[in-house]
């Protein structure tokens, strides 16, 4: 139903992309959460891709009429600069040069969505909507988890959907997620407000379906910064509270157990197995400090220095921990790049988010917005301690928005300076977002 529907609905939204290119955007962020494909087809015809070819093509059309410019900030950079570094290591990768060539692959092509969502998504209201489409892709995940809970009643949810497909991939997705829905509930206004006062319950009771340990962490992570940045906002402090109160109530004794073992880590087996898989990375990157193994190649190697499989495939497993897992693939050039391209992206979000005297409506929203974001990657950072994250999109759209944030700032700045000298030859602009009370 899913294929048939994405047919169907294809050409227009590629028609659409070529007059808004915004929309091709938000349209695959959508499906890279419900992730539909032509079966038999190869991969370059999927839907994903050739909406992803159309806003590329959109966005070299927008460009030759001068409706937009190409921009390179330091983030862009880093972000390149890391694809070339994964490159340079795959071609001397330990065991399968294929395997990290096709890596390389995906890093390349986050790489180039990260540079459309940099260019594309360039003031507060595209800001908005594509927030709202990693909501709208997250609550199909939520509606997926929630079907199989009921149906099959599991102990974990699992194959769900999506790029990760798992229990600790739903985790991620309600983790970035999340402070979008906390940012409005606590600032939006309409509608907005009362969605997400609607989906915060359904994004808790997901979380505690996923079973996740790391995700819980995070969460639990993103809840206290959430009340540090909105300290003295007694609404923020409530709602806080109340969901904890409310994740705790409603949390089945066992995953309560699940969550205790992490203060007992000594004792248990996953815990213990992550603690060698990090000691193997770092024995990794000792043998391997110039370029690593490879991008891939670390599953390849990893039973050798731990004695782990994994109980289903008998093959390695990843070194749940981006940071680690960086550098054994990639030495510590890629090391260093991946933590100096997420520095920048902190500071630029941080910088969006700092609240300004005056602001006008539009202002406040990319404020907000900037906000979120800050809170959604410093919740992926903290998830990408216990997981390998590096091959998965979100990371790279957030280095994109961390591009994108200083345009559509600078562009809500103009439309102030427009409305406050109307006499000075421009046109007073009206602000699309409601003033701050």
């Amino acid at each position: 139903m899913r294929v048939v529907l994405m047919i169907g609905a294809l050409p227009a939204l590629m028609a659409a992309t070529l007059a808004f290119p915004w929309v091709g955007v938000a349209a695959v962020v959508v499906l890279y959460y419900v992730r539909p494909s032509i079966w038999g087809a190869p991969a370059w015809l999927t839907p994903v891709s050739i909406l992803t070819a159309t806003t590329i093509a959109a966005l070299l059309l927008h460009r030759l009429r001068g409706r937009c410019r190409l921009r390179f900030p330091p983030v862009a950079v880093g972000m390149t600069l890391l694809v070339v570094s994964a490159w340079l290591s795959a071609r001397g990768a330990a065991v399968s040069p294929a395997l990290a060539a096709a890596r390389v692959e995906t890093y390349l092509k986050c790489a180039v969505f990260a540079l459309l969502v940099l260019h594309l998504v360039d003031d507060a209201q595209k800001l908005n909507r594509l927030a709202w489409a990693v909501v709208l892709g997250t609550l199909w995940l939520v509606k997926s988890a929630l079907y199989l809970a009921v149906t099959a009643h599991p102990e974990r949810v699992d194959s769900i959907g999506g790029q990760g497909g798992g229990a600790n991939f739903l985790a991620l997705t309600l983790v970035v997620s999340l402070p979008l829905l906390l940012e409005k509930a606590q600032g939006g206004r309409g509608a907005e407000r009362l969605a997400a006062f609607a989906l915060l319950p359904l994004w808790f009771a997901a979380m505690i379906l996923s079973g996740s340990r790391g995700g819980f962490l995070a969460m639990a992570f993103v809840l206290l910064l959430f009340v540090g940045m909105n300290h003295g906002r007694r609404l923020a402090l409530a709602l806080a509270v109340l969901l904890a109160a409310g994740f705790l109530a409603f949390a089945p004794s066992g995953y309560l157990e699940r969550i205790r073992t992490i203060g007992d880590y000594e004792r248990d087996v996953s815990a213990m197995g992550r603690i060698r898989l990090w000691e193997a990375a770092l024995d990794m990157a000792g043998e391997h400090p110039g370029l690593g193994v490879g991008p891939g190649n670390f599953r390849l190697l990893s039973a050798r220095y731990t004695g782990i499989r994994d109980g289903k495939t008998g093959g390695g497993l990843v070194a749940h921990n981006t940071y680690l897992q960086a550098l054994a693939e990639q030495g510590w050039p890629g090391f260093l790049l991946l933590l100096a391209v997420m520095g920048l992206t902190l500071r630029s979000l941080r910088r969006a988010s700092r609240e300004r005297e005056g602001e006008t409506g539009e202002e406040r929203e990319v404020r907000l917005l900037a906000r979120a974001f800050t809170l959604g990657f410093l919740g992926f950072a903290a998830h990408s301690l216990v997981m390998s994250n590096l091959h998965r999109d979100l990371l790279w759209w957030w280095f994109g928005l961390a591009g994108a944030l200083p345009a559509a700032a600078a562009r809500a700045a103009e439309g102030r300076e427009e409305a406050e000298d109307p006499g000075g030859g421009a046109r007073v602009r009206r602000a699309p977002f409601p003033q701050p009370a």
